[in-house]
Formats: structure tokens, sequence, C-alpha cells
């Protein structure tokens, strides 16, 4: 049966992907795709970008018109609001299709196996499909998707996985495992942020010059992941966000909690460490820009002003 494709969350990484689901369904033949967001703004935004997409004005109409629902959301809170929601209109729609939803969310594997339950308590199927990259990556179909639930089911959407992204992870069967994957990925972004943000205090307290150190990073570790991000720090510019402060500490958050919740907790210094340096930045009214902003804080604690001269406080 052909797929008939529905977008939930339209935020800055959905509003990426978006399109390139809509490109999906248009190359394929598919009827185009049906998109909801909270706020109408922000697919009248994208609207030329989405190949005859249309708007619902609601997600029961989402559920009704659609057999594979794709779902990028802000955090915990707001999924289980939508999800929530799509779930009561899956129990009162008269399709015979199962309903597949892939959330691609970053949110706590509790979470991830509590929606999966109310999806398949209101008979639909659900699939954890997070994704690791910014919104200039998502828009390059450059992203990593990890693709986590039934294995029949994932390879049904497993085309339009390997449409948008990169390369496409098997997560395995377990839902919270793939919720997990992600969390974890982003422990080692943040980490490598929070070791970025040391070092380049160091190297600016005792004058080394921060173009150098950064071409020492993009020879000896030439990640597309993580040099932009010294890339940032070196140039001590953090107002255009890819992932802003206050996402960031949503995560952070999330890491630090996750072990405890699964009965194994873990000691994690480096990611406490950046936790709290997000926090200061959020409490000073900077949850807006970029997470690598977290070298401000560290400038401070080596004794250097936060922001680079030039720079306009980080805004440039």
């Amino acid at each position: 049966m052909a797929l008939k494709i529905g977008y939930v969350g339209l935020g800055a990484l959905g509003s990426a992907i978006a399109p390139n689901v809509a490109a999906f369904a248009h190359e394929n033949g598919l009827e185009p795709v049906v998109f909801w967001n909270r706020s109408e703004n922000k697919f009248t935004a994208i609207k030329d970008q989405l190949n005859g997409g249309r708007y619902a004005s609601d997600l029961a109409d989402v559920v009704k018109d659609c057999n594979l629902v794709l779902a990028c959301l802000a955090n915990d809170q707001a999924c289980e609001e939508v999800f929530g929601a799509m779930a009561e209109a899956l129990k009162t729609s008269n399709s015979s299709e199962k309903v597949v939803f892939v959330n691609q969310s970053t949110i706590k594997p509790i979470t991830a196996n509590k929606l999966k339950d109310q999806i398949e308590e209101a008979g639909g199927s659900y699939l954890t499909g997070t994704v690791f990259g910014r919104p200039d990556a998502a828009k390059a179909r450059k992203l990593v998707v990890a693709l986590a639930g039934d294995k029949a089911t994932k390879d049904k959407v497993k085309p339009l996985m390997e449409f948008i992204g990169r390369y496409t992870l098997d997560a395995g069967q377990d839902c919270a495992n793939g919720a997990a994957l992600k969390l974890m990925g982003n422990s080692i972004i943040l980490g490598t942020m929070q070791l970025y943000s040391e070092a380049y205090a160091l190297g600016d307290a005792i004058g080394m010059d921060p173009k150098v150190f950064h071409e020492l990073h993009s020879t000896l570790f030439n990640s597309p992941v993580l040099l932009p991000y010294s890339d940032k720090i070196s140039q001590g510019k953090f107002g255009h966000a890819g992932f802003t402060v206050e996402n960031g500490l949503k995560d952070a958050t999330y890491i630090l909690s996750m072990g405890e919740e699964l009965g194994h907790p873990v000691n994690l210094p480096t990611i406490e460490r950046a936790r709290n340096n997000l926090s200061t930045l959020k409490d000073e009214g900077l949850g807006h820009f970029d997470w690598s902003s977290i070298a401000s804080t560290e400038r401070k604690n080596a004794g250097l002003p936060p922001w680079r001269e030039g720079t306009n406080d980080g805004k440039a």
C-alpha cells in the first residue's frame, strides 16, 4: 500500500527536514505530505519548499489522512501532549490501515516506552527514529538516523530514512534503546564541546592564536559533526544557533538523569560541568545562543572577558 505521509513539528530541525520528506513523496509519486505545527506560520514560512504539501488544522486530520506520521518535537512534554492527542485520534479513526509513527525527537528512554505503549494500545505502530545533525546537515540530507523498533515496520520506512539522511543505523527492536542512543551520542558531542571550551580558554589565557588552534583541530579531528563547534568557539560567534543553549540544557539534563532512571546511575562530571555552564547562560538570558557558547563561561573561569573582542558580546 502506498505511503501517505504526515509530518508533525516544524521547529528549527523539523523545518529543515520537512522539505526533504516532501521531496521524497514527490519523487516517488506519493500524495503530498500533510503538515502540522502548533503555529501555522512555521508552515507558511516554508510552504513553497513542500511540493504541494498542505497544512492540517488539527492532529486528528493528520492521523485520519496518513499511514506514516513523523514527529520532530521539542521535548518530552511536547511529545506526551502531541502523541497523546494522536493516540486518541487513532482510537476513533475509521482507517483500515495501521498507522506507523516515527518519533525523531530527542526524549528520555522512559518516555519512549510510554509513547510506544500509548500508540500500540490505540492500534498503531511506534518507532524511534532520532536523528544526528544540525539544521544545515538536515537540509543537505546528511543526517544520521537511528531507527529502533519492530523490524518489519522499520523496513517499511527505511527508504524514507535513507532519503533524508546519509546513513541509517539499525538500533535494534527496543525503542527505549534508540532514545538512549541519541542521548549517548549527544553526550559525546556536548562533552567534546566542553573540552574544546576548556582548551580554548587555556590557549586564550597563554596567548595562543585561536585560528592556529582551530587549524590543529581541523587537521587532527576533522569531524563534520564536531569541527563546526571548534570554529564557532575559535571565532567567539554564537548568535546564529544551530542548536540553542536552551535545547542543550534540556539534553544535558536528560543525559544526567538517564542512568538513574534506568536503574544504573553513572557519574558524568564533564556533562555535569557543561550542564552548569548551559544553566548559567540561560540564567543570563542567552538561551537563544548556540550551545557552544559555553566557551564564554570557561573564559570567565580562566579570568578572561567572556566574549572575544569585536564579536558584539558573542552575537556576531
